[in-house]
C-alpha cells in the first residue's frame, strides 16, 4: 500500500506539472488589447504589465518617455494657439501691409511650436516602442503549457515533518 502511495504521490507530481498553466497573452487589435478574448481597459493592462518585473520596468520607460512627449507636444500646441488668437497687427500706412518687426515678433511662438513638437515626436515613438516590448516581455512570460519552475520542500514543524509542493 505504501509502494503504490508513492507511485501515486509521484504521478500526481507530474501530472500538476503537465496542467499547470499560467495566464494567457495580451493580444493587441486595433489599438485595443485583449486578454483571453476579453478586452482589458487601462488600470488592468497596467496592472498585468508590472506583475512582471522585466515588463514593469519597461512599462515604466515607456511611461517617462510618452509623458515628456506629451509635455513638449502640449507646450508647443498652446504656442501654436496663442499664435493664432494673436494675429500680426497691420501696419497703419497701408492696409494689408504687416510690419517686419511684428511678423517677427509673431514668429517666435511658431518657431517655439516647430521646435517643441519636434523634439515631442522621438520620445513619443520610443515611448510605444518600449510599451510594446513591455507587452512582449509580458507575454514571454506567459507561457502556458510544462511549467518548469517546480520546487518541493521538506522541513521539520513542530508536529512532525512537512512537505511543500510549489508549481
Amino acid at each position: 500500500m505504501k509502494k503504490f502511495m508513492l507511485v501515486l504521490f509521484v504521478c500526481l507530481i507530474g501530472a500538476t506539472s503537465v496542467f499547470a498553466q499560467t495566464k494567457g497573452q495580451i493580444e493587441i487589435e486595433k489599438r485595443r488589447y485583449y486578454l483571453n478574448g476579453e478586452p482589458l481597459d487601462g488600470k488592468e493592462l497596467q496592472t498585468l504589465l508590472k506583475s512582471e518585473q522585466e515588463s514593469s520596468v519597461m512599462y515604466q520607460k515607456a511611461k517617462q518617455n510618452l509623458t515628456i512627449g506629451t509635455v513638449f507636444l502640449g507646450i508647443g500646441t498652446v504656442a501654436v494657439l496663442y499664435a493664432a488668437i494673436n494675429p500680426p497687427k497691420e501696419d497703419g500706412r497701408l492696409p494689408g501691409i504687416i510690419s517686419d518687426e511684428e511678423m517677427s515678433k509673431w514668429m517666435v511662438p511658431i518657431y517655439i511650436s516647430a521646435g517643441c513638437i519636434a523634439v515631442s515626436l522621438p520620445f513619443i515613438f520610443s515611448g510605444k516602442s518600449q510599451f510594446k516590448k513591455a507587452v512582449n516581455i509580458y507575454n514571454s512570460k506567459q507561457t502556458s503549457g510544462f511549467n518548469s519552475n517546480q520546487k518541493i520542500e521538506l522541513g521539520l514543524t513542530r508536529n512532525g515533518i512537512g512537505m511543500v509542493y510549489t508549481f
